[in-house]
């Protein structure tokens, strides 16, 4: 782990990487990999190594996907622009079911906001559905908000997209 946390400072940095993901690989559902996974999911340029990445965290977050373990990863998840649309399809699913399941849970603004980043590729009930929560958690704020900035920026521009596609 601490090596992970310098390994984009780091000349080695491919081999630090190589040798996390040899790990996530041996043991792709420990509930320890989720530490990792943010980590190498945060980096810039995960490179080579950026779509088996993908594939063992959406596994390990299908895995967990009832426990508060994956909340983290999701929403770090749902944010990387490099995710392809399928897997973040994916992601989007457990995230929206998710916080339909746990509707006083903290944080929930950062995986509302996520959400709000590809809306195209939601199902328009799901949609509806999220747009519904960010404008409630926007008028009625909880003391543990974290992004409403964020949120709010995110339903913004959507509702600006919305009207210049009606017009």
């Amino acid at each position: 782990m601490p090596l992970l946390g310098c390994a984009d400072h780091r000349v080695n940095a491919p081999k630090v990487i190589g040798f996390a993901i040899n790990w996530l690989e041996q043991f792709p559902l420990d509930w320890r990999a989720k530490d990792i996974f943010e980590k190498l999911v945060l980096l810039p340029d995960p490179g080579s190594y950026a779509p088996r990445l993908a594939s063992l965290a959406i596994a390990w977050v299908e895995q967990y996907q009832q426990t508060k373990l994956v909340k983290s990863l999701i929403d770090i998840l749902l944010e990387q622009p490099q995710l392809s649309d399928p897997d973040w399809t994916r992601v989007s699913k457990i995230a929206v079911a998710w916080l339909r399941t746990r509707t006083g849970f903290a944080n929930r603004d950062k995986s509302l906001t996520g959400l709000l980043m590809r809306p195209q590729l939601l199902e328009a009930g799901d949609l509806a559905w999220i747009k519904k929560q960010a404008t409630h958690w926007l008028n009625n704020p909880p003391k543990d908000a974290q992004d409403l900035h964020g949120l709010r920026a995110a339903l913004d521009k959507l509702r600006i997209k919305e009207e210049s596609v009606a017009q």
